[in-house]
């Protein structure tokens, strides 16, 4: 088919699409419910109370939203990255981080990320669903510039960018140069940033459609989905679009009810045509239909996943864009899922009953209390002035012509009654969303058995909370994150400088290789923050413990860190990078190297001590030992000359008896001459003998005193060569 066929074939197809959505996903019923749902939050009940009656109107579904909405709120902005990529390898886990990170960031600080989480969280709590489109951007950005009075040298570096156009150039005047006289212009630049981004959007519940029959939030497989917005002319015109039809495109809406509606629940006035109020055409709001939808326009039999720009909403007139797309750009989230269904349920689904009937209480409370102290009367006829009656005040005066003409006929109380049932309604409120006032943010009581009653009671109700805050998480920024790590490989190719774990890195997101597989990082509401820290603060101390035991292996700096990382997390603050050092990082490794390396130099000064020390005592040893043997030796020698002189002792005792025997015998020698000179030949020999021993005595003391002194100086001399 030629090109005026295909386009009448895809406007035929994309409005009969537009059509079965609007009587599907955006029916009356459902958009009915929508608009129900915002008058209930704002507490404008559909009708009024008879006049003089009590006109107060119970606000349930509002309170049970602002109860909850901080409780998820909180959780998906106060905790760092709300999902994590896994690491698919050992090496892969530093990469894994950085990627989290790096589209945490996109998420969170390149866009209005808590204002889009706030948006998104509140429709699904009020309308059901909450819509996001995750796209990216790549329309150029043009700005003017102009430069009065430059040299032609500046302006030539400027126009040598490549993202500059030259307008148009005026020569001023000229001034003079090295080489002449030098002009100077001015000139009118026209620069095209071509950088693009990723881009986050809420989209209004109303705005959004999807295939009647779809049964999933997962909006990938949807056969249809489409964003219908008004967008000025001057808007379309910056995104490219052809300007002969965006000129002839009608302004206006074709439900400009709906588009006014939550302007009219405020009490707000939209004065002028809905979308031609400007009187500048280029500011006329126009109705376009970016439809996302499975089509072959290609006429192979395969349809292709497609972008449809189309103006008009139901009744699409004009193309304004078509092209193929890798994925589809919508994502939605419900907080209390239906299964097998695209729209869940909303808090309004749940306590609009409720509402009806609480108002209904307090109306009859209030118009019970109002009787009892202003009672209907009985009065007589023609003895009552009756327009005494008609003024109610204290103290007033009521003329009658006899007394007793008026009686106050008898109020039945309904408070204590009333009471109760509006005691029983709250409980109910409860069960059905899982919040109330008494315990909404408010910390676990712990240590006593009602302490844990407390406890177990909080606990129940957060579960309600805690399943919706991961249904909103799973469901939908689970899929946000992962869609804009996709587009970040597609469409940025790009290096940039990039702060991660405290150190500066080029990141290139076009590098990343695939991942599919991620972790979910939310709670439950207050009372899991409460026990996640207590059980972190339980793990630091028992790893305190475990550090004091000696050989232990279960905890080290990693394991440290990982629990303070933690302990930040769950007490509210991002992570532990701000306050701690990450011994994973390259000033952590840095420092433990430096640690080890003190240690390792002051073991060593130990160990040279302590050797040093062992080999002084081994020759403080050993000169004992040597000591001793000398000392044992030195005895011996005194006993061996003890006994010797006792030999001597007992030779001389017998020579004295011989001298004796021999002075007695003086008859049987010759002469008194030779007695005396045999008498001097015996002290002669006497006193060789004791100065013999005494002279041998001492030879054996000196031997033995140099011996020893010889064999302590060798020692000594051994261990100092050993040193």
């Amino acid at each position: 088919m030629d090109k005026q066929e295909q386009e009448r074939y895809v406007l035929n197809v994309v409005g009969a699409e537009l059509v079965d959505a609007i009587n599907g996903t955006y029916s009356d019923e459902i958009n009915k419910n929508q608009e129900n749902a915002l008058d209930y939050y704002l507490g404008n009940l559909p009708g009024s109370a008879e006049e003089g009656r009590s006109q107060v109107i119970s606000t349930d579904v509002a309170d049970a939203i602002e109860l909850l909405l901080p409780m998820i709120v909180k959780q998906m902005v106060s905790r760092g990255p709300i999902i994590s990529f896994n690491a698919i390898h050992e090496q892969d886990e530093e990469q894994a981080e950085l990627e989290t990170q790096y589209v945490h960031d996109v998420f969170m600080s390149d866009n209005t990320g808590f204002l889009n989480i706030y948006t998104f969280v509140k429709d699904a709590l009020m309308q059901k669903n909450g819509i996001m489109k995750v796209y990216f951007d790549d329309t150029p950005e043009i700005t003017n510039e102009e430069y009065s009075g430059i040299n032609e040298l500046q302006a030539q570096q400027l126009l040598s960018d490549p993202e500059v156009e030259l307008l148009g150039s005026t020569v001023v005047g000229q001034i003079p140069g090295p080489q002449g006289m030098i002009k100077l212009v001015d000139i009118e630049l026209e620069r095209t940033c071509n950088k693009g981004k990723v881009v986050i959007e809420t989209i209004a519940p109303e705005n959004f459609r999807v295939n009647s029959d779809h049964n999933s939030l997962d909006l990938q497989e949807a056969r249809f989905t489409a964003h219908v917005s008004l967008q000025t002319r001057s808007e379309l015109l910056e995104q490219g679009y052809d300007e002969e039809i965006v000129s002839q495109a009608a302004a206006g809406s074709s439900d400009t009810f709906q588009r006014k509606y939550r302007f009219y629940a405020q009490g707000e006035e939209i004065t002028g045509e809905y979308g031609t109020a400007s009187e500048d055409s280029s500011q006329d709001l126009i109705e376009v239909s970016e439809c996302c939808m499975r089509l072959d326009i290609d006429e192979d039999g395969i349809a292709e996943l497609v972008r449809v720009v189309v103006l008009g909403n139901e009744s699409a007139y004009a193309i304004l864009d078509i092209e193929e797309i890798e994925e589809n750009p919508f994502v939605s989230s419900s907080c209390i899922i239906m299964p097998h269904k695209f729209m869940g349920l909303s808090i309004y689904d749940r306590l609009k009953m409720i509402q009806d009937q609480k108002t209904s209480l307090w109306r009859n409370i209030l118009d019970n209390l109002y009787l009892q102290n202003n009672r209907e009367k009985e009065v007589v006829d023609g003895k009552v002035n009756l327009d005494d009656l008609l003024v109610s005040r204290p103290g007033g005066i009521k003329r009658v012509s006899e007394p007793g003409m008026i009686r106050e006929l008898a109020v039945q109380p309904i408070g204590q009654e009333a009471q109760q049932m509006l005691t029983y309604l709250d409980q109910v409120k409860v069960a059905r969303v899982g919040v109330s006032p008494d315990t909404a943010g408010n910390p676990l009581p712990v240590g006593n058995d009602t302490a844990h009653g407390i406890e177990r009671m909080m606990s129940a109700k957060e579960e309600m909370t805690g399943l919706m805050i991961r249904a909103v998480a799973e469901t939908g920024l689970k899929a946000a994150y992962i869609m804009i790590r996709n587009l970040l490989v597609r469409h940025k190719d790009t290096q940039e400088s990039y702060k991660f774990q405290g150190k500066w890195a080029m990141v290139n997101p076009s590098d990343w290789g695939p991942r599919s597989k991620t972790t979910v990082n939310v709670g439950s509401g207050t009372g899991d923050e409460i026990r996640k820290q207590s059980a972190i603060t339980q793990v630091l101390a028992y790893q305190a413990q475990a550090l004091q035991l000696p050989e232990q292996v279960m905890v080290g700096p990693a394991q440290v860190f990982n629990a303070m990382d933690t302990f930040c997390k769950v007490s509210g603050l991002t992570t532990a990078d701000e306050y701690f050092l990450n011994p994973d990082t390259d000033e952590g490794k840095q420092k433990q190297e430096g640690m080890d390396k003190q240690a390792a130099e002051a073991k060593h000064k130990e160990d040279e001590a302590k050797q040093t020390m062992l080999q002084a005592q081994n020759i403080m040893a050993q000169a004992e030992l040597l000591s001793s043997k000398a000392e044992i030796e030195a005895n011996q020698v005194k006993l061996q000359n003890e006994q010797d002189k006792l030999k001597s002792e007992s030779a001389i005792t017998a020579l004295k008896t011989e001298v004796d025997v021999l002075k007695g015998v003086n008859d049987g020698l010759q002469s008194k001459a030779e007695l005396e000179f045999k008498y001097a030949e015996l002290d002669v020999k006497e006193k060789l003998e004791v100065e013999k021993i005494n002279s041998n005595q001492a030879i054996k003391l000196t031997e033995l005193e140099m011996t020893a002194q010889k064999e302590l100086n060798a020692e000594l001399k051994d261990n100092l060569e050993v040193e």
